[in-house]
């Protein structure tokens, strides 16, 4: 063979050697680009070489940013290789995560991938597409005929819990457009997927969910709250509202530690949500909880909110006067903390005792005094505090 002979014009079987002989992909890939015959013969090989030396990495890449040729060319020189079945299960869970229906139909066409097969965080491909809001792949899973709708993760959450804590509304409608998706169906926080779309404030989702009759409105996680509970407690006003114009949830309703709505939204700060419950007509105001006998109204003291306290108050029905555990009155929170406008507030209802004592014999005057308020000093001393502190 003379030494000018175009390398084209080499046999096809020695063509064939030269990209056996180099090392990395990228000199392969560049020895395929060098001419559309080069391309057609090259090419091949490069995809062999990266299934069989680089874990498909090309299938993987393909996967997750939706290059349908690129996947093609992976999968067909990937098929015969070892490994074959883990790097293409690893692929469709990354072209379903990502949304690339295109993609999940050409893995599942190999027939050798699992449908079901969870992935390192325990979740499913239909959880991942839920979750994601891929509603298209969420469509062509639940067309084979094969895909389990109810599969729990290992949290214990179903694809339809999944949509709902995103708010995938599309999603939510279609599984249980099925008949199949169990929308009672808890995880293991004993967390529904009504509760779970009311913490998140997925108005549409909640409104859909409860539209089946199927959902139970008032079903408590393992801490004892309900949807209402945990729309309250992210300061979801709308979801709140929805939930209670259903007439079958109880405002006053405890969780295990005797909290309710109003005082998880009271210690939040949250003043929509307290104007809206203390609107209905219907919350107590003066219920405590179990370890310190805490009311909405010391919740609001003692996190020294002026427009929360001002609003309790405003009912009529918040006692100023009420005792916790420890025999402490909301005053005399107020005055420990230093909170100068909420204990005037207090002083102003005519109903908070200014020379009340604890168990220790202790008035709001000797614990501001103690803690260094001077305007909370001046304002009980104003209100004819008694000046003298009998042990």
């Amino acid at each position: 063979m003379q030494s000018n002979t175009p390398i084209l014009n080499l046999p096809l079987e020695l063509l064939l050697i030269i990209p056996e002989l180099l090392e990395k992909e990228r000199d392969i890939n560049a020895l395929s680009q060098t001419s559309r015959y080069f391309y057609k013969v090259v090419n091949p090989h490069l995809y062999r070489r990266n299934a069989r030396s680089s874990n498909s990495s090309a299938l993987l890449w393909a996967a997750k940013y939706g290059l349908q040729a690129t996947a093609a060319k992976s999968i067909q020189e990937y098929r015969n290789t070892k490994a074959c079945q883990n790097w293409l299960q690893r692929s469709f869970h990354l072209a379903v995560e990502n949304g690339h229906e295109a993609i999940v139909k050409l893995l599942l066409s190999t027939g050798k991938v699992d449908i079901n097969q969870r992935g390192e965080d325990g979740w499913t491909p239909l959880s991942f597409a839920a979750a994601n809001g891929h509603e298209a792949v969420v469509e062509l899973l639940l067309s084979t005929g094969k895909a389990n709708i109810n599969q729990k993760d290992r949290h214990g959450r179903t694809p339809l819990l999944h949509a709902a804590i995103s708010g995938h509304k599309p999603v939510v409608e279609f599984l249980l457009s099925t008949g199949k998706a169990d929308p009672s169906n808890d995880d293991a926080l004993s967390q529904t997927p009504l509760l779970c779309a009311a913490a998140n404030g997925h108005e549409a989702v909640v409104e859909l969910l409860l539209s089946t009759g199927k959902a139970n409105i008032n079903q408590r996680d393992g801490l004892g709250r309900t949807p209402l509970f945990h729309a309250a407690i992210s300061g979801h006003k709308p979801v709140v509202e929805l939930l209670l114009s259903t007439g079958k949830v109880d405002i006053n309703q405890r969780d295990k530690y005797g909290w309710t709505p109003l005082s998880f939204a009271a210690a939040n700060e949250d003043e929509a949500v307290v104007e809206f419950l203390l609107s209905t007509g219907k919350v107590d105001t003066n219920q405590t909880d179990y370890k310190h006998g805490w009311t909405p109204l010391f919740h609001a003291t003692m996190s020294g909110h002026k427009p929360m306290v001002e609003f309790l108050l405003s009912t009529g029905k918040a006692d100023s006067s009420c005792k916790d555990r420890y025999g402490w009155t909301p005053l005399l929170h107020a005055a420990r903390d230093g909170h100068a406008a909420v204990v005037e507030l207090l002083l102003s209802s005519g109903k908070a005792d200014v020379d009340y004592q604890d168990r220790k014999g202790r008035t709001p005057l000797l614990l501001a005094t103690q803690n260094g308020h001077e305007a909370v000093v001046k304002l009980l001393l104003a209100h004819k505090a008694y000046a003298h502190y009998n042990r």
